[in-house]
């Protein structure tokens, strides 16, 4: 990878963990616990799990 691409990434990905910070956090937030909820009220799939 080039120096200048690779400069380009870190900077697109700094760029995406700083930017509007705190409605990305919610955001993952919601989707944490929206999955969480599904993977606890599935019973049949943590059975195939164990």
């Amino acid at each position: 990878m080039e120096p200048r691409k690779f400069a380009n990434n870190v900077l697109m990905i700094k760029h995406f963990f700083f930017y509007d910070n705190h409605q990305k956090y919610l955001t993952l937030l919601k989707i944490f616990k929206k999955y969480n909820e599904l993977w606890a009220n599935d019973e049949s799939f943590v059975i195939s799990k164990r």
